[in-house]
C-alpha cells in the first residue's frame, strides 16, 4: 500500500514556512542575547524582531467576538473562490472579494477591541491621532505647518496629508469617530482596484488575482485596515504605482495616475519619497526608450511638482521646511520612541519584522522570492522578472539599510506591502508553481487563523 504524498506545492510551501519561522526565531534570540532589540518605554517590548507590538498575552477572550471573524471569513472563502473561478469581466467578483475583505477586517476589530471601542479608539487617543487635529485645519494651517499649537504627536512628525484628508472627511459631515473609522477603514479594501490593474499589466492575469487575494488578507491589511491611517497613503501609493504600470504600456493617463498619487502619498508620509526606488527597477526591468512612455514619465514629474508648487503658491506651504521640522520632532525623545531605539537592530529586524507581519505563509514565500529574484539577476537569468521581484523589496530594505529605526514598522510600511505582494505572486506564478489552490487551501486560512489569534489572545498598542 502507497503512502499518501503530499501535492510539490504543499511539500514547498510547508519547508519555505518552517525556515522562515525559523529565521525569525533565531533572530529574536539574537536579538535578546545582544540587547539589540531594547529600548526605553513601555512600547518597546521587543518589537525590533517580531511584530505587532506585543504588551502582554493576558487579553479575555470571549467567544462570541471570536465567532464573528470566524463567519465573516467564511463569507469570503465563498467571494475568493468565485474570484479564482470567474471567466471574462471580473469586476463583479472583485468587489465581493474587496467588500468580503472589508467585512473580514471590520470583524477584527470587534474581536480586538469590543463593538463598543472598535471604530473609536484609533481616533481618539488624545494627543497622537490626526482626527483631533483635523479641526486646526483653518486658513494659515499650512503656512506654519507643523508649528500649530495643540497639533499632535503624529501630525508634529508627519507631513499634513492625512490631517487634511480627515478635516476633508469632517467637512462632508463625518464628525463622528466611528463613522470615520468606518469609512477610512474602506481604504485597504479600496487598494485592491489600483493593485490589480497594476498586477494584471507587470505579470499577467493568474498573478493579479492571486496578488488581490494574498494583499487583502495578509495578516498586517487585516491588522491595521481599521487601526492606522497609514491605509490612506497605501492607498495613494498604489494607484501611483498603476499609473506606472499605464506608463509601461505607453498610456498618456498612467502618468496622471503617477504624478498625483505619488504627490498624494508623500503629503501623507514622507517615507513615499523612496517609492521611486521600486519605480526605477521596473523601469529597467521594461525599458525600450519608446516616446510615449517618456512622454507619460515627464508629464508625472511635472504634476508631482506642481502639486507642491501649488501649495507652496496658493497656501504658502514649504515642503522643504515641514520635513525639516518634522524631523526635527522625530529626533526629540520627548515626541518619538524611535530615537531611542537601536540603529544596528533596526538593520535585521525592521525587514523581519515587515515581512513577518505579512503572515507566515506569505512572508516565507516572499523571503524566498526576494532570494531567488536576487540570485538570477546576479546570474543574469530571467532579468525581468527578477528586477520586477525585486522592485517590491528595494524600498525598505534601503531604508532599513540606512539605519533609521522604526518601531512600528507593520503599519508605516504599509505602503510598501503591495508591490511586495504583487512580486511575490508573480514569483509565485514564475518559479514556484503555485496556484490558487496554494490560496485558497494554505495561505488564506493560514493567514485568517493567525490575525484571528493575535486579535483574541495578544493585547497590542496598535
Amino acid at each position: 500500500m502507497k503512502a499518501a504524498r503530499l501535492p510539490p506545492w504543499l511539500g514547498a510551501a510547508l519547508d519555505e514556512m518552517a525556515l522562515f519561522a525559523l529565521v525569525l526565531f533565531a533572530a529574536t534570540r539574537v536579538g535578546h542575547a545582544t540587547d539589540w532589540d531594547q529600548t526605553h518605554g513601555y512600547l518597546a517590548l521587543r518589537t525590533n524582531y517580531w511584530p505587532f507590538y506585543v504588551l502582554d498575552m493576558e487579553k479575555p477572550v470571549w467567544t462570541l467576538r471570536l465567532l464573528l471573524p470566524v463567519a465573516a471569513f467564511a463569507v469570503a472563502c465563498v467571494t475568493v473562490r468565485a474570484w479564482f473561478r470567474t471567466k471574462g469581466s471580473t469586476r463583479a467578483a472583485l468587489v465581493a472579494v474587496a467588500v468580503s475583505a472589508w467585512l473580514f477586517h471590520c470583524a477584527l476589530a470587534i474581536a480586538h477591541l469590543g463593538l463598543a471601542n472598535a471604530f473609536t479608539d484609533t481616533f481618539t487617543r488624545t494627543g497622537l491621532e490626526y482626527w483631533l487635529d483635523a479641526p486646526l485645519v483653518k486658513h494659515g494651517f499650512l503656512a506654519h505647518y507643523p508649528e500649530i499649537p495643540g497639533l499632535g504627536v503624529h501630525s508634529m512628525t508627519h507631513p499634513p496629508g492625512l490631517a487634511l484628508l480627515l478635516a476633508g472627511v469632517q467637512a462632508i459631515g463625518v464628525r463622528n469617530p466611528a463613522a470615520g473609522e468606518l469609512l477610512c477603514s474602506t481604504f485597504a479594501a479600496l487598494t485592491a482596484f489600483p493593485l490589480y490593474g497594476a498586477a494584471r499589466r507587470l505579470g499577467g492575469e493568474t498573478a493579479a488575482r492571486m496578488a488581490v487575494a494574498l494583499f487583502l488578507f495578509a495578516c498586517s491589511i487585516n491588522a491595521f485596515a481599521v487601526l492606522a491611517m497609514d491605509t490612506a497613503t497605501m492607498l495613494f501609493a498604489t494607484t501611483a504605482l498603476y499609473g506606472l504600470a499605464r506608463v509601461l504600456d505607453g498610456e498618456l493617463a498612467g502618468g496622471v495616475f503617477l504624478g498625483v498619487g505619488l504627490f498624494a502619498a508623500s503629503l501623507c508620509n514622507f517615507i513615499a519619497l523612496v517609492l521611486p526606488l521600486t519605480f526605477l527597477f521596473l523601469l529597467a526591468a521594461r525599458w525600450r526608450g519608446e516616446r510615449p512612455v517618456v512622454r507619460a514619465l515627464v508629464l508625472a514629474v511635472g504634476l508631482f511638482f506642481a502639486g507642491y508648487a501649488l501649495l507652496r503658491i496658493g497656501f504658502r506651504y514649504h515642503p522643504v521646511d515641514a520635513f525639516r521640522k518634522c524631523y526635527a520632532n522625530y529626533k526629540n525623545p520627548n515626541l518619538s520612541m524611535d530615537v531611542l531605539r537601536s540603529k544596528k537592530g533596526s538593520k535585521i529586524g525592521s525587514p523581519l519584522e515587515f515581512v513577518g507581519a505579512l503572515g507566515l505563509p506569505l512572508g516565507a514565500l516572499a523571503f524566498r522570492s526576494i532570494g531567488g529574484g536576487l540570485v538570477r539577476l546576479l546570474r543574469r537569468q530571467d532579468v525581468v522578472v527578477a528586477l520586477i521581484v525585486l522592485s517590491g523589496a528595494a524600498p525598505w530594505v534601503l531604508g532599513a539599510a540606512l539605519g533609521r529605526p522604526r518601531g512600528e514598522v507593520e503599519h508605516s510600511y504599509l505602503l510598501f506591502v503591495p508591490m511586495l505582494v504583487i512580486a511575490t505572486s508573480i514569483a509565485a506564478t514564475k518559479w514556484y508553481s503555485r496556484d490558487d489552490r496554494w490560496v485558497r487551501w494554505l495561505v488564506l486560512p493560514c493567514l485568517a487563523a493567525q490575525s484571528i489569534l493575535v486579535e483574541i489572545y495578544l493585547s497590542t498598542y496598535w
